[in-house]
């Protein structure tokens, strides 16, 4: 997550999007309560685990690009084991930076429907500040998230009518720089995304509490945001409640940009926000397990 003066950053004339989308009510419960099961903290700590074991993710360090290549091995990994028909509806890019070297990395599940070019998708900032072996909240945290989801939806019987994008940007911490691109690139391009939750920081809580989190009500629109918060009702353990935050993060370039854009947090901000503390031994993967079981829903309902 970025503390940045999104003023500063942003033209904050531009109107937020007013889209005529209106997402499904929660009704995929008989293949959704499953295959959220899979999710477990083993899963979540797995791809963590192997995150954070790289020296750095900053992004225009030599290095930084290891753990990019890491994102894509284990996307590629999933996607070879799945059966031929499946298998060639899925696509895992690399999109380069200008000035940077890390990254950033798209997976494309291909809908199957008169549909499939709506699009809805999440993302998670994977670069850091540059700590040895550190970053695990920030982003870390949403970063497995979005691949946990992204294994669940690739490896479940879920056939969607429209496609579905993950990202995983890089350069979020030089001012959501990798977001940017991708979403200016898709607004030029016109495509149709109907919808986009970003996770930033999502690993830190007590052990022991009840789980809750965070959905931002700056430079969000209130129609997609809102209806995160009635999935995160109807399959997850999550007590989401509003944060009226004006810091930067990688939904923005979406709202922005015109699109329906959420952006989902912890509540209780980590205390080793930026630092060398910032390990996997100080996430709560109970936290960040939830949060990609949530996404998970967010995907398959609204595809």
């Amino acid at each position: 997550m970025t503390f940045i003066d999104v003023t500063d950053e942003i033209d904050m004339k531009t109107p937020l999007p007013v889209m005529d989308i209106n997402y499904p009510a929660p009704r995929r419960q008989a293949l959704l309560k499953p295959l959220l099961e899979r999710s477990t903290v083993n899963t979540s700590r797995e791809f963590l685990t192997k995150l954070t074991s790289f020296p750095h993710r900053m992004r225009s360090r030599v290095g930084s690009q290891d753990s990019v290549l890491m994102i894509k091995t284990e996307a590629e990994n999933i996607i070879n084991k799945l059966s031929e028909d499946r298998k060639k509806r899925f696509k895992v890019e690399l999109v380069p930076i200008t000035r940077f070297i890390a990254n950033s990395v798209i997976i494309t599940f291909e809908g199957s429907g008169s549909d499939k070019d709506e699009i809805v998708a999440c993302g998670a900032h994977s670069d850091d500040v540059g700590h040895k072996n550190a970053g695990a909240d920030d982003d870390g945290s949403g970063s497995t998230a979005v691949f946990e989801s992204f294994r669940l939806v690739a490896t479940s019987t879920h056939n969607p009518s429209k496609s579905i994008a993950w990202f995983l940007y890089s350069a979020e911490e030089s001012g959501l720089v990798g977001s940017w691109q991708i979403a200016r690139d898709w607004k030029a391009r016109g495509k149709k995304l109907i919808g986009h939750v970003n996770m930033d920081m999502v690993g830190n809580h007590p052990q022991g509490q009840p789980l809750q989190g965070r959905r931002l009500t700056q430079n969000t629109t209130p129609k997609i945001t809102e209806y995160i918060y009635a999935l995160s009702k109807e399959y997850t353990k999550l007590d989401i409640d509003k944060w009226n935050f004006n810091g930067g993060s990688d939904h923005i370039p979406w709202t922005r940009s015109g699109y329906e854009s959420a952006c989902l947090s912890e509540k209780v901000f980590s205390p080793h926000y930026h630092s060398a503390r910032d390990t996997i031994q100080n996430v709560n993967f109970d936290l960040i397990t939830e949060f990609a079981r949530l996404m998970t829903t967010w995907l398959v309902e609204a595809s």
